[in-house]
């Protein structure tokens, strides 16, 4: 009912890579997409929320990366173009976010992340492995467990209220 097939190597196929590289569609995980290009003539900001919409970006990203781009450059009174701007001076704006303003760990990578993109997508430009900016302090949280010594005193300031019997039942 079934065949036997029998399975020889052929030296005169075309790998599947090449058709798609020669007819000039590419799979959808492929490094060598085509990248998107807006409208030249919009003015810079435009052409980032061109961007972010056409890879799907959400609203509020779109908003915090235009947010957060749009204080980078003014960061330097609107004076550079970024196209003229490099790792310094994101360095620098980071810096300024860690010392100066001292926003937090996830508050300066969100706008890393804006920056990334900016150069990456927009200035065709890569920022990877050049930008060593002072790190954020992490928040110091406040310990959720009494130690011993620190439960007995608080039992100690309890003495002579009524729920001094349910608390030391507790502890």
């Amino acid at each position: 009912m079934f065949e036997k097939y029998s399975f020889v190597e052929c030296r005169d196929v075309t790998p599947i890579s090449q058709i798609f590289i020669t007819l000039n569609i590419l799979p959808p995980n492929s490094q060598n997409k085509p990248k998107f290009r807006p409208n030249p003539k919009a003015k810079l900001m435009d052409q980032v929320r061109e961007v972010l919409r056409f890879h799907h970006y959400a609203f509020r990203t779109e908003k915090a990366y235009c947010h957060w781009i749009l204080r980078f450059i003014r960061f330097f009174e609107c004076r550079i173009h970024p196209r003229e701007m490099g790792p310094a001076e994101v360095e620098r704006f980071l810096s300024h976010l860690a010392t100066q303003r001292r926003v937090s760990a996830a508050t300066k990578k969100q706008a890393l992340n804006a920056i990334v993109f900016l150069y990456r997508d927009m200035l065709d430009r890569s920022l990877q492995g050049q930008l060593s900016p002072i790190r954020a302090k992490p928040g110091r949280r406040p310990p959720t467990v009494l130690t011993q010594a620190e439960a007995q005193s608080l039992l100690q300031e309890l003495v002579g209220e009524p729920p001094v019997a349910d608390a030391t039942e507790i502890y």
